[in-house]
């Protein structure tokens, strides 16, 4: 009973420190080697989603996914451009993100911004209170600088689909 305590106070310790700084001003994760709690946080580039931990849950389900051709092609992203803020700590956006980024790389779409938050969901550098993140992953559609839609968590019917809504609703 006394090493779960133990356990429950380290984890809780190492979830209220994520996200801290380095010297140079850099986030970084508080807790090194440890899948679960090693997050990205700030602003990522999608190279970052192919270096350990990340790679193994990005790699796996981004090639285990099926595109909807029919649907990817009948729209068009042209003068969009897409915030996507994701925890990769979530499960919802280790299924989401890599199935995302395998759309964009089929549409030749690379106008994509990466926000990594920890478990507050503040996205560094961005206005938290004015982009209102309540869950992870939230892909924000742009279109002129003004918002145009959002996927919340996981889609409403697909990923491809609920793109095309927003998109299409013009």
């Amino acid at each position: 009973m006394m090493r779960k305590i133990i356990y429950a106070l380290l984890l809780l310790i190492a979830f209220s420190a994520c996200g801290t700084k380095d010297e140079s001003g850099n986030q970084i994760s508080a807790v090194q080697g440890n899948d679960a709690l090693d997050m990205m946080i700030g602003a990522v580039k999608l190279n970052d989603f192919e270096k350990p931990p990340y790679a193994e849950w990005y790699n796996s389900e981004k090639a285990a996914y099926t595109i909807d051709q029919e649907t990817m092609n009948s729209f068009s992203l042209k003068g969009y451009k897409v915030l996507l803020v994701f925890g990769s700590w979530c499960g919802d956006s280790r299924r989401e993100v890599p199935r995302f980024m395998k759309l964009m790389e089929y549409k030749g779409f690379s106008d994509v911004e990466f926000c990594a938050v920890d478990r507050s969901k503040i996205c560094e550098g961005k206005n938290a209170e004015e982009l209102n993140i309540q869950r992870v992953p939230t892909f924000i559609f742009f279109k002129d600088g003004i918002e145009a839609g959002r996927i919340i968590e996981s889609p409403a019917l697909s990923l491809e689909k609920d793109m095309m809504a927003i998109v299409m609703k013009e």
